[in-house]
């Protein structure tokens, strides 16, 4: 199956069960594009494996942003890889990376390199605009507004 096609499918699956289901309900977009050995790596988390390290990601994001919606902005391709970049949205209604809910909106751009075979999602390089979401968290300032 073409890499940019699976993309395309998984994100249309995501965000219409995004729209019809609860974070804590089983979520079961995941399962028919990502491999069993799908190994994520992030700079800001953990390296996750698996389905199971997928929907970690998934859930603790619908769960710190319930309303979290991703404006798919640029897909390009190349032999077994796709890189997409993404608009994240969403309200901070719950606990995130150990940060209290602070009811505060967010927009943050996050980009990644997914290596696609046999269908699936077997590797994924994540990076997100971590500095910008904490800044809009208000647990950094912003640029130029330190203390004195």
């Amino acid at each position: 199956m073409d890499p940019v096609l699976v993309v395309y499918t998984a994100y249309k699956a995501a965000r219409t069960q995004a729209v019809t289901q609860r974070p804590q309900r089983r979520l079961t977009h995941g399962r028919p594009y990502v491999s069993r050995s799908y190994i994520r790596y992030d700079p800001a988390a953990p390296e996750a494996k698996g389905l199971a390290g997928f929907k970690q990601l998934v859930v603790m994001l619908r769960t710190a942003f319930p309303d979290l919606h991703f404006t798919l902005e640029e897909v390009i391709a190349e032999d077994d890889k796709v890189m997409t970049r993404a608009l994240l949205r969403g309200t901070h209604r719950g606990e995130y990376l150990g940060i209290a809910p602070t009811g505060k909106p967010v927009a943050v751009m996050g980009m990644v390199v997914l290596r696609i075979a046999q269908g699936k999602f077997q590797e994924g390089w994540l990076m997100m605009d971590n500095l910008g979401l904490l800044q809009q968290l208000g647990m950094v300032p912003p640029v130029g507004q330190g203390t004195q």
